[in-house]
């Protein structure tokens, strides 16, 4: 029995040096490795650049607008900005203006403002807004933003 083994393991030995398909196997089985490592590269660089892309997007005005019941011609504007000096940082002013209507009488127009700042999370790719812990979204191929489920379209 000892003796069986010995020539199997030989000739499985002399087989593996010298048939072809073998040789073809690794051959694909290194071209399969090389292809994973090549996608697994690709995909970190293009989350790179998406972010790179997404952080040059964020600065710029976005408006938004919406009527109610309640309210009429109404306006949101959100003018983001870059603080200089600080990696992932900005400034955000909300410009909010809109009528009400009271018993279907629209009253005069009403101003607010508001001024918010927000870090830029690289993982999540979004911004948290850090007074009212809104989570904005950008999106740079539809040139908009998202708050929450309002979306304001960039003019700037």
């Amino acid at each position: 029995m000892q003796k069986d083994l010995e020539v199997f393991k030989k000739a499985l030995q002399h087989w593996r040096k010298n048939c072809v398909v073998f040789d073809e196997t690794k051959t694909n089985y290194m071209k399969a490795l090389i292809i994973i490592a090549v996608i697994v590269f690709a995909g970190c660089n293009t989350n790179q650049e998406s972010n790179k892309s997404i952080q040059a997007f964020i600065p710029g005005t976005y408006v938004r607008q919406y009527e109610g019941e309640y309210s009429k011609g109404g306006r949101d504007t959100l003018i983001i900005n870059e603080v200089s000096g600080s990696a992932n940082v900005y400034s955000i002013a909300r410009h909010v203006s809109y009528q009400r209507v009271i018993e279907k009488k629209v009253q005069l127009r009403e101003y607010k403002t508001e001024n918010w700042s927000g870090i830029y999370n690289e993982k999540d790719k979004i911004l948290h807004e850090q007074t009212h812990g809104a989570i904005i979204s950008f999106n740079p191929k539809k040139k908009t933003l998202m708050v929450g489920s309002d979306e304001y379209q960039k003019i700037k």
